[in-house]
């Protein structure tokens, strides 16, 4: 993970209780990096047609959500 995804929570939420916050953040992302593989491979199982819709689609959502973003202003 990024310094962000270490140094945002700490700054946000404070020191108390820092491990146990980074541990609720960061759990949802470890079991989805450790399914990905998995999945993709079931997928290119199925069809590698479907894996690379699906590919294409998860590529898609995440460039649409690029958009929702906005600048942050120096302080």
């Amino acid at each position: 993970m990024s310094v962000a995804s270490c140094v945002l929570p700490l700054h946000i939420f404070g020191p108390d209780r820092y491990a146990a916050r980074q541990a609720l953040i960061l759990t949802p992302a470890r079991y989805v990096q450790a399914a990905a593989p998995a999945a993709y491979t079931l997928s290119l199982d199925v069809s590698p047609g479907v894996a690379m819709v699906a590919t294409s689609l998860i590529c898609i959502a995440m460039f649409a959500l690029t958009f929702g973003l906005r600048p942050v202003s120096a302080p």
